[in-house]
């Protein structure tokens, strides 16, 4: 009778290694695909918020509260873990930002409008940076930290690309919550495998780089 060929053990092992090594790379690659998905995403949206302002001059004369409405990249925390924001612009100086004052995106027509009561608006675009596993954003440096907190935030752009903080304070145009410094906004992961990023904004040309790669 006819013996069937085996592996020996010491193939079985030089497998199971080879196995163990490609499921590491794998899963090292996955993670910092997710981390790459949650910067190019932020990073993207604070652009596109500053690109929308830049080419939307709010100057209004007849109005003394104008600056009020410049576009701004507003967050907050909805729940634990479940940070959402949207690109928005306070077009009659209430200072409540609802979705008809939103962005909307060129892809799908919706706005990018977060409520953290409502998960099922058909027409926003919820961006929720729960799916990347953002655990907290803060504010870093003097009036960052202050403004930027791990609650809510916001941080404005005029038409020149310059950034403005709590604009919902202004009542005459006086530039008087322009920054006055560059500002970094953290953002932490959940998981600890993950490397917090760092967003950071130039006061006076409105430039926004993530720290450490400044050809992002």
């Amino acid at each position: 009778m006819k013996k069937k060929p085996a592996f020996s053990m010491i193939e079985l092992v030089f497998v199971i290694v080879v196995v163990g090594i490609l499921a590491s790379t794998a899963l090292s690659q996955m993670d910092r695909d997710i981390q790459q998905e949650a910067i190019s995403t932020v990073l993207s949206d604070l652009r596109l918020t500053q690109q929308t302002a830049l080419s939307d001059s709010k100057h209004n004369n007849s109005e003394q509260r104008w600056q009020r409405s410049y576009w701004q990249f507003r967050y907050q925390k909805c729940g634990n873990n479940d940070y959402r924001y949207s690109i928005t612009s306070d077009m009659n100086y209430d200072g409540i930002n609802d979705r008809n004052e939103s962005l909307i995106t060129s892809l799908d027509s919706k706005y990018l409008f977060f409520d953290c009561n409502s998960e099922n608006d058909a027409d926003s675009r919820q961006s929720r940076l729960e799916k990347y596993g953002i655990a907290s954003i803060e504010g870093r440096g003097d009036d960052c930290s202050t403004l930027l907190t791990k609650n809510s935030g916001s941080i404005a752009f005029d038409n020149l690309g310059r950034p403005h903080y709590n604009v919902a304070n202004y009542s005459t145009p006086n530039f008087s919550e322009i920054a006055e410094i560059d500002c970094a906004i953290v953002f932490e992961f959940s998981n600890s495998n993950y490397q917090e990023f760092v967003v950071n904004i130039e006061n006076t040309t409105g430039f926004i780089s993530i720290e450490g790669r400044k050809n992002l």
